[in-house]
């Protein structure tokens, strides 16, 4: 088994430098093949070429700015191949077949990233495999600069600066070819993603490459028809929110833990070098998200039992600071309209457990902050109530952040494909086997966060918690929790209006 990982490095590593550059030796070999021939990997002895593979094999070598003895082996390829993909030339085959090699090599380099060791998940492969996988990517990430690549070429990669290319050198056919042609390049920006979040998930990302992907992201971001911001940029983004992810601190109390390997704990300038970078962007929805991240990473170092550097004792400060701005950019509203409908995060299990994170800690390290987002959410009540008495329409400016937060929430959690169940985390206190030593801090703020949202219900936010508690009540145990609660006279929070004697009595009245 050993053997066999090591040759199939080898073939990645010389795959990866079979996509080497434009070589003027080369080309000069290629020119004089007509009369002396060329020798190809494919045979030990010279083959005499015509002069229309040798146009071909310069046009694919300049388009792609690729070696030329690596583009003509793509075209004696394509000629074998071209039987499986009738009415295309040799020349689009070849076309077809470039990004086909470039996907497998960036495929490949996903899967041993995805297999190497890190604090976020387990595989089930041997050990040992593991060992050698891990120290393989690490050589990669410490030599060869890969994360830093993958960094530039997501912000390179433009699907359509490469459909000019194409289209110039007549190298796209059909509309099904150009289809192939763009799924492929989109499955080649995806894995480029994939590979970087599978890494910032296990073993975080250095500073350098998180300043490069927070200044990249906005001009990575694309919207779907629909508005949602695609599975590529979502991707990039839950890899910033991992590498700012400081739950490792409270998993792992040790100071010599694998959590100590990750950059924002073991870079002492980590950050410092983010916080200068996040307060001069924009403040938009997408920097908005990472704000927050980074300024709850922040508050995690408060509630570290680990000594805290004191190079982090001077960032920390600024925690609210971040939050304050995440909120002041509508991160709300930006979450619920245009994050939270990407199915991709329901369907990944991190991606789902990364956004439970960065929920319930809000909830439970900004207890004021919440707090003061629901007594403006009265204000904002009182204010729409005094404007419709007078028969006017509400302005626009008023704050809507609380129920924003609330709507989040639901449609969050109502959606339980991955059959994780984590809305249960908020009703844990009402669990009777739940000991009051086995509950937790973070559960019994999570209720108390129920509480306080239904306390002294104003109308204009009463829709909205009716949608977070229907939310939360997404698996068969918090639903029984919900329901007994309701059952009770005083309701879910001490309040009549929700009970279901009230609701019912409220429906045998409608209907007298």
């Amino acid at each position: 088994m050993r053997l066999k990982l090591i040759y199939y490095w080898y073939a990645f590593i010389n795959f990866y430098y079979y996509f080497q550059q434009k070589n003027e030796k080369h080309r000069q070999l290629l020119k004089n093949g007509i009369l002396d021939g060329v020798s190809t990997s494919k045979y030990s002895r010279t083959v005499p070429i015509s002069k229309e593979l040798i146009d071909e094999t310069l046009i694919i070598s300049d388009m792609f700015n690729v070696d030329e003895m690596m583009a003509l082996e793509l075209l004696c390829t394509a000629q074998r191949e071209m039987f499986k993909h009738p009415g295309l030339s040799r020349g689009l085959v070849a076309v077809l077949l470039y990004y086909d090699g470039k996907r497998a090599l960036i495929y490949s380099l996903r899967d041993l990233v995805r297999a190497t060791n890190g604090i976020s998940w387990e595989t089930d492969i041997p050990k040992e495999i593991t060992r050698l996988i891990s120290s393989y990517t690490q050589n990669l990430v410490n030599h060869y600069n890969i994360l830093e690549r993958i960094v530039s070429l997501l912000e390179d990669f433009d699907i359509s600066k490469e459909i000019v290319i194409l289209t110039k050198n007549r190298a796209l056919g059909s509309k099904k070819h150009q289809n192939q042609v763009q799924q492929l390049y989109n499955d080649i920006k995806m894995a480029l993603a994939t590979t970087l979040f599978y890494w910032a998930a296990q073993r975080g990302l250095p500073k350098g490459i998180v300043v490069k992907l927070i200044k990249n992201l906005p001009k990575l971001a694309q919207a779907q028809a629909s508005g949602v911001i695609d599975d590529i940029t979502l991707t990039a983004l839950f890899a910033l929110l991992y590498a700012c992810d400081t739950s490792a601190l409270l998993k792992y109390e040790t100071p010599t833990s694998p959590s100590q390997n990750i950059p924002i704990l073991s870079q002492g300038d980590f950050l410092q070098t983010v916080y200068e970078v996040l307060v001069s962007t924009n403040q938009d929805g997408l920097n908005g998200i990472i704000k927050m991240a980074f300024g709850l990473a922040l508050t995690g170092f408060r509630h570290a039992s680990q000594q805290v550097p004191n190079s982090a004792s001077k960032i920390i400060v600024y925690d609210e600071q971040l939050i304050d701005a995440a909120i002041n950019s509508k991160v709300f509203d930006f979450l619920y309209y245009f994050v939270l409908d990407n199915r991709i995060l329901y369907r990944h299990e991190f991606f789902y457990r990364r956004f439970h994170m960065l929920i319930t800690d809000f909830i439970e390290f900004m207890h004021s902050k919440v707090t003061e987002l629901r007594g403006k959410a009265d204000e904002t009540a009182r204010a729409v109530m005094g404007f419709l008495k007078e028969g006017l329409e509400p302005p626009s400016n008023l704050d809507h952040s609380f129920e924003m937060l609330m709507l989040c929430i639901s449609k969050f959690y109502k959606d339980n494909r991955a059959e994780l169940s984590l809305c249960i985390e908020f009703w844990e206190p009402l669990d009777s086997t739940f000991s009051s030593l086995k509950t937790t801090s973070r559960s019994v703020s999570l209720f108390k966060f129920i509480r306080l949202a239904g306390e002294l219900l104003p109308s204009t936010l009463f829709v909205s918690y009716l949608k977070m508690i229907a939310g939360l009540t997404s698996c068969e145990r918090s639903a029984r929790y919900t329901f007994n609660l309701l059952r009770q006279a005083s309701g879910l929070t001490g309040s009549t209006a929700l009970s279901w004697e009230h609701f019912f009595g409220s429906l045998i009245q409608y209907y007298s």
